[in-house]
């Protein structure tokens, strides 16, 4: 089974978050979750009806005025997982495939975890690797929740 999200992440717990909904958005169908303490995820109540990207990323946007607001796609049917960061209104900074560290694999097909990390343009196109950091977990690191990524991801997949 494919799995698709895209919302948007808040290292923020879900009360703080949520008076900030109430008060910021008229968007109707929100839905906002605890992903762990301390980072709360507000995505669509229903986005199976169409991936409404623009209004989430816009929705971020709004939010970004009250706290540092990170826009996640996760769309595991193409590979892609992407993140924005948005603070006062703007867009800072993007995290894409070209932004994610590598590790090498082993004989054995393990990853060498011991090696420190590499980016993409380091690779060697004979070597086998695994992403070590991934463009969602590096926006984390932005927002202040960079140890949060193996609680999101189980988040996203549940």
């Amino acid at each position: 089974m494919s799995t698709v999200f895209h919302g948007i992440l808040i290292a923020r717990s879900v009360s703080s978050v949520n008076d900030a909904v109430g008060r910021m958005v008229q968007t109707s169908g929100l839905k906002v979750d605890s992903v762990t303490a301390e980072l709360t995820a507000i995505t669509l109540a229903e986005p199976r009806r169409g991936i409404r990207i623009e209004e989430t990323a816009a929705l971020a946007t709004s939010l970004s005025h009250a706290f540092d607001a990170l826009f996640v796609l996760w769309d595991d049917r193409v590979g892609t997982r992407v993140s924005a960061l948005y603070q006062s209104g703007k867009l800072i900074r993007e995290f894409g495939p070209e932004d994610e560290l590598w590790v090498p694999l082993n004989d054995d097909g393990r990853a060498m975890t011991e090696r420190p990390p590499l980016c993409a343009s380091e690779l060697d196109e004979d070597g086998e690797y695994e992403t070590s950091v991934n463009a969602i977990a590096l926006g984390l690191r932005e927002i202040g929740a960079g140890t949060a990524w193996t609680a999101l991801r189980a988040f996203i997949v549940r």
